[in-house]
């Protein structure tokens, strides 16, 4: 760990990532809107929920590009993705889909196409 002298001279630790105010300013704005967005806000305003929705994705693929770290083969950031974020989403999914059918009348063949149409992902495409 590398330390700094401040104007009393005394060390300041420095740790591995400095955050950065403004960068996280912006999350902050981004997450009070996009919950915003989320919810009835377009019964209030129309006008902002359209403008909150003309930007606010966009916005956080720019500031997840502006940190990206490519330190690693992409197939192994891809494995360590997976891990994290598909394998739970995946075992989610199966867990509430067989739990539905075991308590429903439903054939396999349906119960097969609801669980596909469950790994798109899209609250359209759910049954």
């Amino acid at each position: 760990m590398v330390e700094e002298k401040n104007s009393l001279d005394k060390p300041i630790p420095i740790t591995a990532a400095k955050r950065i105010g403004y960068i996280d300013i912006a999350k902050g704005i981004g997450i009070v809107l996009v919950v915003m967005g989320h919810n009835d806000f377009s019964l209030i305003s129309p006008f902002a929920h359209k403008l909150i929705y003309s930007f606010h994705m966009p916005m956080f693929f720019f500031m997840s590009g502006m940190f990206f770290k490519p330190d690693m083969p992409s197939w192994k950031f891809a494995r360590r993705r997976f891990d994290r974020a598909l394998k739970p989403f995946i075992f989610t999914i199966l867990l509430i889909y067989f739990t539905s059918i075991s308590f429903s009348k439903v054939s396999i063949i349906e119960a097969t196409t609801r669980a596909l149409k469950a790994m798109y992902g899209n609250g359209h495409y759910l049954d």
